[in-house]
């Protein structure tokens, strides 16, 4: 039986690592001879899927997308999740170069379960298991890991298939299979490989996971003005945007018919935690007597 140090095999590993290391290095370098360019370009894809984002959040209010303001602390949730999640997030990522540097294609176990808590962790955060029975959390965030890990395999198992390539093309296919491969090399150059179809994708994504997260929300700021209750839905910092809101023990009403802009000069607010929220297109006649005794006079922010 051959022998074999750590040693060696610690040069061997290295080999194995170099072509993936080798395209970081070049990565890395080429984003910091072009660092001004890029965090522009991400300041300002940044922007535009919060911008997405809220527009998605505050359609579930019926405020329009023109009352939509970003500002820097809108990414301060999203980065503590980022930070929360960085030991799964690292993992998963390990898993993924390890893989490419051995050149396996299989089925992962172990990013499976780093997928798993990564989208259990996630849907967990932002309160969506609500919308799911008692016990389904965990075979669901179980189950969309494992599809995604499918996928990966399926993917990487076409790739690594030579027996396409090798198979001869008839006369009257030529063309298509020609204008097919230029396509896809054209297509990966400028979609993939920019990152643009990532940013494109999360732009189509982000109003539906804003309503989304609208939704499963619980936790509002509640002040009252002229003894009438009231929803906060825009914070702006010196003013906002709130709804009038009925309130019954743990469970809150919001009309979203309309919406008022207050100044916060003087106006008190307690943060809630209700059990359920629910809006409503127009409080009923008797809820209205009893949610508000006259519409206050709006203060424009």
């Amino acid at each position: 039986m051959e022998k074999t140090t750590k040693k060696e095999l610690s040069l061997k590993a290295r080999e194995k690592m170099a072509p993936i290391t080798e395209r970081e290095h070049t990565a890395i370098k080429a984003a910091v001879e072009n660092i001004a360019a890029i965090t522009t370009l991400i300041t300002i894809g940044a922007y535009v899927v919060m911008y997405a984002y809220k527009t998605g959040y505050y359609s579930e209010f019926n405020i329009p997308a023109i009352c939509v303001r970003i500002s820097l602390r809108d990414y301060l949730p999203l980065l503590f999740q980022i930070c929360s999640l960085s030991i799964y997030i690292l993992w998963y990522i390990v898993t993924i170069k390890s893989d490419m540097a051995l050149r396996r294609i299989k089925i992962n176990g172990y990013r499976v379960l780093y997928g798993y808590l990564l989208v259990y962790m996630v849907l967990y955060s932002n309160r969506i298991f609500r919308f799911f029975p008692k016990y389904a959390p965990l075979p669901i965030s179980f189950g969309l890991s494992f599809f995604v890990e499918l996928l990966n395999y399926l993917i990487k198992k076409k790739k690594s298939s030579n027996k396409e390539r090798e198979r001869i093309v008839s006369t009257t296919e030529q063309a298509f299979v020609l204008q097919d491969i230029i396509t896809d090399t054209f297509f990966y150059r400028y979609y993939i490989r920019t990152g643009f179809f990532i940013f494109a994708l999360a732009v189509a994504l982000m109003p539906f996971w804003g309503r989304l997260i609208a939704r499963a929300n619980v936790d509002y700021q509640i002040c009252r003005i002229d003894d009438v209750p009231y929803a906060v839905i825009i914070d702006y910092g010196d003013n906002f945007i709130a709804q009038k809101a009925k309130i019954d023990d743990m469970r809150m009403d919001i009309d979203t018919s309309k919406y008022s802009f207050f100044q916060k000069d003087s106006v008190e607010f307690e943060n809630n935690r209700f059990e359920s929220v629910s809006r409503v297109d127009v409080f009923t006649t008797e809820e209205s007597n009893n949610a508000e005794a006259d519409l206050p006079s709006l203060k424009e922010g």
